[in-house]
């Protein structure tokens, strides 16, 4: 009867270590096709720079992502071909965005809680900030690591751009700022285009109380219509 206790017991042990190691399997290898995703794009940047030309005129002529990543391996932007840890998944450059992304049998794989996309990303971390307004009646810190962890967030996974934009939440502002090489498009409300590029060290600020994004400054910057927005 004893050992029939023990081995009921190890089982149930076991019933719920084998879920908890699965997950922490598939966030293991998620985070590390992230990491190579960013090497990626930093790579196929670098061959831009060097040849002079557009990170969308850098695989012109090129049939695969096979081939796309031999070129970046000849150029030297890469020591080795990249390929996903995540189970029948693989790379590809995204044309339009200009990128590289993690894609499966279903599509595109999202490589964040909160999504890939911009209109995607921005509206869970601004529903984010709210929920933790709603539920404390206050808004999360604006000082290191907790502007993310009071939001549920991993500060690893924010620490990049996605998608060419880095996300920050500052207490009731989502900061929006391009990532270095690239520029965010947006119309002001009159419909005039601002290209910020990363050059300039400025940022987008989306006051979430009010629901108004502000160019370069907080309270004093132009107003823009958020919903114009793209990364290029």
């Amino acid at each position: 009867m004893e050992i029939i206790v023990v081995l009921l017991i190890l089982a149930i042990l076991a019933a719920m270590a084998i879920p908890a190691y699965t997950g922490y399997i598939d966030k293991a290898n998620r985070g590390y096709d992230t990491t190579q995703l960013r090497t990626l794009n930093y790579a196929t940047q670098l061959y831009a720079l060097e040849k002079g030309i557009s990170a969308e005129r850098a695989f012109q002529g090129t049939a695969s992502n096979e081939d796309r990543q031999q070129i970046l391996l000849e150029a030297g932007c890469i020591e080795n071909v990249l390929v996903p840890k995540t189970s029948d998944a693989y790379f590809s450059w995204n044309i339009v965005r200009r990128s590289w992304q993690l894609v499966g049998s279903a599509g595109e794989i999202s490589l964040t809680p909160l999504g890939d996309s911009y209109e995607v990303i921005f509206t869970n971390m601004v529903d984010a900030m709210v929920s933790y307004y709603n539920s404390g009646g206050s808004w999360a810190s604006t000082w290191g690591d907790r502007r993310y962890t009071d939001l549920g967030l991993d500060v690893d996974q924010w620490d990049a751009p996605i998608q060419h934009i880095h996300y920050t939440p500052e207490g009731s502002y989502l900061k929006l700022t391009p990532e270095q090489g690239h520029s965010i498009l947006i119309e002001d409300v009159d419909g005039n285009t601002i290209e910020l590029k990363s050059s300039y060290n400025w940022s987008l600020f989306y006051n979430v109380q009010e629901g108004v994004c502000r160019y370069r400054s907080k309270d004093s910057g132009v107003i823009v219509n958020i919903d114009t927005l793209r990364a290029i």
